[in-house]
């Protein structure tokens, strides 16, 4: 680019006999310095863009971590979800066994209960007639 600006200046020079050269040279220092700020952007840019990546990656090893502790977290509740399902199984079973067992020994009990019924009712009807049977023979004699 500078050539060109020196091949401009040689032109205008035959052009307008005038020198150029203090303008060609204060474009060139204003180009310079356009360049320079335009490489402290970029650097700054740069410089940003490496730094948003690091916070990038550090979010992300972040969020990974939880991530693994969620899964860990969801782990555990299916775990304790199955235990939980398994105790139910067995209280439900051990229940329905209560039940039986409770219904058999009601079962028993009115059995016995029956059978007490009916031999106390011989046992009464057995001392009426022993009675009668005895007064019959106090009766007698």
């Amino acid at each position: 680019i500078t050539a060109l600006w020196k091949a401009f200046s040689i032109l205008l020079e035959y052009c307008c006999r005038t020198d150029y050269r203090m303008l060609i040279s204060e474009i060139s220092l204003e180009h310079k310095r356009e360049v320079e700020e335009m490489e402290r952007k970029y650097q700054e840019r740069f410089e940003e863009q490496a730094n948003n990546e690091k916070k990038i990656k550090q979010t992300m090893e972040i969020l990974q971590k939880y991530s693994e502790t969620l899964e860990k977290e969801r782990m555990n509740e299916r775990q304790m979800r199955l235990k939980l399902e398994e105790e139910y199984t067995q209280n439900t079973k051990n229940h329905e066994e209560e039940v039986s067992l409770r219904l058999q020994f009601e079962a028993k009990l009115n059995t016995m209960h029956s059978d007490y019924r009916e031999l106390h009712t011989k046992y009464v009807r057995t001392s009426k007639d022993l009675k009668e049977a005895h007064s019959q023979v106090l009766g007698l004699q």
